[in-house]
């Protein structure tokens, strides 16, 4: 993969060019673009933004070289070199994203994977979440089966929710093997992962499982109710001092009766006794929320913790817990630029080596190495990509500024071989950006909440921004006018000054022709089940009907594309599959009928439709589904969007796709996913 990627950033101009039509699907694949920096390149690094929160690492205890990671959107990661660099393992994983991971003591190939779906509980009401649950692999991470449905979903903590009796280990056993669950208890497999059942604590959300190393088959349970213990297959309730409910506990595998506890804002905690008191260990710790605690397992005198909603790095003892230490580093040899800190974020202390441990940065999500006891940190993220870039201002056919959910915008001028973040002023606390335009030095932008955006201007190439107070709601259209570069839409808004002032429109724009940017295209809603696209042919100042009544609701309408040589041609992208207006002004669906294949859970929600700027035949599409878990793609159509073919290629059986861009250059494209970037390359060419 390391190849790959290197090979990528030497000849990445040369992958992207304008796409012969008679090519047949096999010929292509997608290959990821790293927001890589220039330090990284001069390194020989292939970079690796990462982006996405990790929630769990965990090293093989036979081959330390192995190191899996579970993230909150983009499944499970694979390390073969230490944690070094690292690969997707996503074939047959279902749940956007894995809260925990386990891997078999005896077996490194034999993984168990916490699935998630939603963020909480009371925000899953509405949904099904049939991604959710247990799953397995016994190929270590190359194809993944749900082996139960159970509710999993994102913590503040980062404990292990699954854990193995070692009695079990031996080459012709079946590994018996714990899962903590958020509301059905304790469950067990006797089988190594294939049937579960349930074993006591129903109802309890369980926060982290142990088996004391001293004393094989006993397990130490860390609930929202407090410890409690497993022995002989009676769970009991462990009556201890502590002032809270621990999140993680963790065993000292070389002195018996040493545990650590991490209780939130009362800080770090320690046993001696195997749990039943335990005195406060947190000197030199600020006052904040502690969640996450790990011990080497090899030398119990280092300790890691970290806080949660706090700008501060991982801290460590060397002595036990009785003094706590700030890194001299977090960012030792200069490769990060901003590490991010924020989050709680899990530990995975190297089970052969004392002073090596890995651990994440969780605000920017980078993947952080110590090989000196938690002294100095430095980078080991190498091809952990997540940047979810969901819009692209192409400059020319190698200068590009790629708008991302929650992480602003970030520039490459080199085709993508490296990126430089571009500074922007927060609004409303955050920097999603969900769309960017430029014309000259002027960059207009959509920046703030998923939920809650307003329009940025930069007149000076993004070195100083200017916000304005027009909201342009989560996901927005904006663009120059292609013949008058003084006019801009930006959503429901227009300017006519270069963006320096903005004037509200009767419609949100959805959709602008390119060899007439006084055309637009809107929608509004008919009814509860009806919608009406709306078409301006004078920039705005007046509307339309324009084809017949679609029987779609307007909040299902996701996105809108248009023939680049045809303005009565639209794509729309709804929850309810692809329609498509035709040369009488009627609408036509394409589903799985026509080669757009329902998801997993059976769902046809198309999130972007993208037709090739210098070729009308070709048309792209990309599929979510919120609520379920990972979708099937991307799809692409030859004839106009009549006929679809699956196109996923390398990235079978499916992703979530959140935008698909092609470059008015020479045609490439670009796929924005919880996976990263990835664009598509002809193969051999």
């Amino acid at each position: 993969m390391v190849l790959i990627f290197f090979l990528l950033f030497i000849s990445l101009s040369s992958a992207f060019l304008v796409e012969p039509i008679a090519v047949i699907a096999s010929d292509y694949s997608w290959v990821s673009i790293p927001l890589r920096s220039m330090k990284q390149k001069e390194k020989g690094l292939s970079g690796g933004e990462g982006f996405q929160m990790v929630m769990s690492i965990v090293y093989s205890p036979t081959n330390p070289e192995i190191v899996y990671i579970g993230t909150d959107t983009s499944a499970v990661w694979k390390s073969i070199d230490g944690g070094q660099n690292w690969h997707p393992q996503f074939n047959g994983f279902l749940a956007k994203g894995a809260v925990s991971l386990g891997v078999d003591p005896a077996n490194h190939d034999i993984v168990y994977a916490a699935g998630i779906v939603g963020k909480k509980e009371k925000k899953s009401s509405n949904h099904q979440y049939e991604g959710r649950g247990i799953y397995l692999t016994k190929d270590g991470g190359q194809s993944w089966v749900q082996k139960k449905k159970t509710d999993f979903f994102k913590k503040s903590s980062k404990g292990n929710l699954f854990a193995f009796d070692s009695r079990s280990m031996g080459s012709n056993k079946t590994t018996v093997v714990y899962a903590g669950t958020d509301k059905d208890g304790l469950l067990r497999s006797h089988d190594t992962g294939e049937t579960w059942s349930n074993i006591g604590l129903k109802g309890l959300e369980i926060t982290d499982i142990k088996e004391n190393p001293h004393h094989k088959g006993e397990f130490l349970i860390a609930t929202q109710e407090g410890l409690y213990s497993l022995l002989n297959n009676q769970i009991y309730k462990k009556n201890t001092n502590l002032p809270a409910t621990p999140s993680t506990i963790s065993f000292c595998q070389n002195i018996p009766q040493t545990i650590y506890a991490a209780l939130g804002k009362w800080g770090i905690y320690k046993s001696i006794d195997n749990g039943s008191t335990f005195s406060a260990s947190h000197h030199g710790l600020p006052k904040k929320e502690f969640n996450d605690v790990c011990v080497s397992p090899v030398n119990c005198n280092i300790v890691y913790t970290r806080g949660h909603n706090a700008s501060l790095g991982p801290f460590y003892s060397h002595n036990g817990g009785k003094k706590w230490n700030y890194p001299k580093d977090t960012d030792y040899g200069d490769l990060i630029e901003n590490e991010g800190f924020w989050f709680s974020s899990p530990f995975a202390a190297h089970p052969v080596l004392e002073k090596e441990a890995l651990h994440v940065s969780n605000g920017r999500a980078k993947i952080l190495k110590t090989t000196d006891g938690g002294v100095n940190w430095s980078y080991s993220g190498s091809g952990y990509t997540g940047g979810r870039m969901i819009d692209i201002a192409f400059i020319s056919n190698k200068s590009m500024i790629f708008s991302l959910t929650d992480h602003g915008l970030w520039l490459t001028e080199d085709a993508g071989a490296t990126f430089k973040e571009l500074k922007v002023n927060k609004r409303f606390g955050r920097k999603s950006s969900s769309a960017v335009s430029v014309s000259g030095n002027t960059i207009i932008t959509s920046l703030g909440r998923w939920e809650k955006q307003a329009i940025q201007a930069s007149f000076d190439r993004g070195e100083t921004w200017k916000s304005f107070n027009k909201l342009t709601g989560a996901k927005c259209f904006i663009k120059f006018h292609p013949q008058q570069k003084e006019t801009i839409y930006g959503g429901k808004y227009k300017s006519i000054d270069g963006g320096y002032s903005w004037t509200d429109l009767e419609y949100e724009v959805l959709g602008m022709f390119p060899l007439n940017g006084d055309i637009l295209y809107a929608a509004t809603a008919e009814s509860n089940k009806f919608s009406i696209i709306m078409k301006s042919t004078d920039g705005g100042a007046s509307w339309i009907q324009f084809g017949d009544k679609l029987p779609i609701p307007r909040k299902a309408i996701n996105d809108l594309a248009i023939d680049p040589a045809d303005p009565n041609r639209i794509y729309l992208a709804t929850n309810k599959g692809l329609w498509f207006l035709d040369s009488k002004l009627k609408w036509n669906a394409r589903n799985e009928k026509h080669g757009i294949e329902k998801d997993a859970f059976s769902k046809d929600f198309i999130v972007c439709v993208e037709v090739d700027p210098n070729n009308p035949d070709i048309v792209y599409l990309g599929k979510s589904s919120p609520g379920s878990g990972r979708s099937n793609g991307v799809f692409r159509s030859t004839d106009k969007g009549k006929t679809w073919i699956n196109f996923n290629q390398n990235l079978s059986p499916g992703i979530t796709v959140w935008t698909i861009e092609i470059s008015p250059f020479n045609s490439s494209v670009f796929l924005g996913t919880s996976l990263g970037t990835f664009t598509l390359r002809r193969d051999n060419y």
